[in-house]
């Protein structure tokens, strides 16, 4: 799940990147022991990287991409080879691969037995006849909220937030894309059609909205603003605003990894205690490695599990109306030097191991694609596991717009949220 900040300039400004980045000159060689991803926070525990990493004798460098301006910042300043992987919204990536940016993908490398077919329909993650894509994880655009504090029948009207008695109570996703599609539904608009005709109602419906809330604010804001009782609905939220929880208000980590044996710490153990590894293959710009643990000569106990009772109160819903479905997946960049690791590292996501650990990260929980997927049923619970075949039926993915409506629609956003 992305930032969207910048969300729908990818189209505009990959002419830009195309005639900037130099995707197919040749460059040094890239080592092979060494995975460089652009990720959204969720891809970033190490108890998800380190067994791929032991796997297939590979360090996994990554870099937060909360917005596609960082994307194309990012790729812009690289050098050809720098990055392997984009692992982000699935509509996100498609002006990618019209752009040819990405590597096409052979679908029988991705099986999507036991994944919904809605979330695994090919079209999403193709162009022109070519798979690109592939989801790894999905959730909603909804409405999150604290049901002792208010009416779940009364919230199954999209355009119950409007009303007065709610000013003061509510928290805004601070993510325009998915908010302004909500409330394109709430207009009874089609999202994906918007005109300019359109606009002036959708900006006055903003504008509306934003006088009864209290906070506008990112993932992590909304999340402990809900959890702490600051607010008691956040429009936008969804099981990535309330599932997972801690009394902290904090996202737990909902899978932890299994204990892991080393032996009795050796010399040159002791001699690369400081972290530094004269040998460790360098980081592209801004990357970061996975966080190793440290040398032990018994068993590291597991994490504890999380504490599901923390906010019993917080769930979500989709309107009567509808809402929207952000689809996570992930694509392999055509720039990439090692096409081979990056396909094992695509190919490992979609695992029993690694969607149980997307599906419980520490920065925010969200169903993993595949409904196999080995999960306590406490954790199935709060991610709303029965409910998905009517969610997922109530739900449209986020639209693409042409870059000129994006424009627009950005700078009402801006407009109406910097406007006092």
């Amino acid at each position: 799940m992305s930032g969207w900040s910048g969300y729908g300039l990818l189209s505009a400004a990959t002419a830009v990147l195309l005639a900037t980045t130099p995707l197919a000159c040749p460059t040094a060689q890239a080592r092979d022991d060494v995975l460089n991803i652009l990720t959204s926070c969720d891809h970033e525990d190490p108890e998800l990287l380190r067994p791929f990493e032991q796997e297939n004798a590979v360090q996994v460098h990554f870099r937060d991409i909360d917005t596609v301006d960082s994307v194309m910042s990012i790729i812009r300043q690289a050098q050809p080879g720098d990055w392997d992987l984009v692992a982000t919204d699935e509509t996100e990536l498609m002006p990618m691969a019209r752009n040819g940016m990405l590597m096409p993908l052979d679908p029988a490398d991705f099986p999507t037995t036991g994944i919904p077919a809605a979330v695994a329909d090919p079209q999403a993650g193709s162009f022109d006849g070519h798979l690109y894509a592939v989801p790894e994880k999905f959730g909603y655009f909804a409405l999150a909220f604290d049901q002792a504090k208010v009416s779940v029948q009364a919230l199954s009207d999209i355009n119950e937030i409007w009303k007065p008695q709610y000013q003061g109570h509510i928290a805004i996703y601070d993510s325009w894309l998915p908010v302004l599609s909500y409330i394109a539904l709430a207009l009874g608009r089609d999202p994906a059609s918007l005109s300019d005709e359109d606009l002036p109602a959708l900006q006055a419906k903003l504008v509306a909205l934003k006088a009864n809330a209290a906070i506008v604010g990112d993932m992590a804001t909304v999340q402990q603003a809900l959890a702490d009782g600051q607010v008691d609905i956040v429009v936008g939220g969804g099981a990535w605003t309330t599932a997972g929880i801690g009394h902290d208000g904090a996202v737990q980590k909902g899978e932890p990894a299994p204990a892991a044996t080393r032996g009795t710490p050796t010399q040159d153990d002791a001699d690369d205690s400081d972290g530094d590894d004269d040998d460790a293959p360098p980081l592209p710009p801004g990357a970061h490695p996975a966080a190793a643990p440290a040398p032990v000569a018994v068993a590291t106990p597991p994490a504890p599990p999380p504490v599901l009772s923390a906010h019993p109160t917080l769930t979500y819903l989709i309107p009567q109306q509808g809402a929207l479905r952000w689809q996570q997946a992930v694509a392999i960049l055509s720039s990439s030097q090692r096409r081979d690791m990056a396909l094992r590292f695509a190919k490992y996501l979609r695992t029993p191991q690694a969607q149980a650990h997307l599906a419980t990260s520490s920065c925010y929980w969200g169903m993993p694609a595949d409904m196999r997927t080995p999960l306590d049923p406490p954790i199935k619970a709060a991610l709303h596991w029965d409910e998905q075949p009517a969610q997922i039926a109530a739900t449209r993915m986020l639209p693409q717009l042409s870059p000129d409506m994006s424009h627009k629609l950005q700078a009402m956003w801006t407009s109406v949220m910097q406007a006092p």
